[in-house]
């Protein structure tokens, strides 16, 4: 369904995602496998596609792949998509939809700190005490990275916000 119709997906894109985390949960690898395919797919060609309401439902399905044991190579490939993930984060272009920047001004109600950020630095935090060394090693690495991103960011905005009152 994914391979063929992709672009026809408009508001299916929650179940998908939830089906393939129960599938991330499976014993046999070749479901794990097969269903990992999919989601990388969807990560990399249909992103754009899949943001806003959807966009934590994504991260949630991908950290779920990243702590099935049955294959620390998928645990690695997903800690490269979540790095994707973070990267369209970093550069506001993911609530609301359609990769488009977030204006907080508009929804005070959006944290993206709390509603984005935390979890996926939670679920990348979660890996860095996984038992497979080349696991723990890569999220440890990818959670310093984004840790360190965020908080420049922030720390940016901050003075932006300073300057522009004074």
């Amino acid at each position: 369904m994914i391979k063929s119709k992709a672009g026809s997906i408009k508001s299916g894109w929650r179940s998908v995602f939830m089906i393939f985390t129960a599938a991330a949960d499976d014993d046999l690898e070749p479901i794990v496998e097969s269903a990992f395919e999919n989601v990388e797919q969807v990560v990399l060609e249909h992103f754009d596609q899949v943001v806003g309401d959807c966009f934590m439902d994504c991260v949630n399905c991908l950290i779920g792949f990243a702590n099935n044991k049955s294959s620390h190579q998928i645990s690695l490939k997903v800690i490269a998509l979540l790095r994707i993930c973070e990267d369209h984060l970093a550069e506001d272009l993911v609530p609301g939809g359609a990769l488009k920047r977030i204006d907080t001004r508009i929804d005070e109600t959006c944290d993206v700190t709390e509603h984005y950020w935390f979890p996926m630095l939670a679920g990348l935090s979660d890996l860095t005490s996984d038992p497979r060394a080349e696991v723990r090693i890569s999220s440890g690495d990818e959670w310093l990275r984004e840790s360190s991103v965020h908080s420049l960011q922030l720390l940016c905005n901050l003075f932006n916000t300073f300057y522009k009152v004074s």
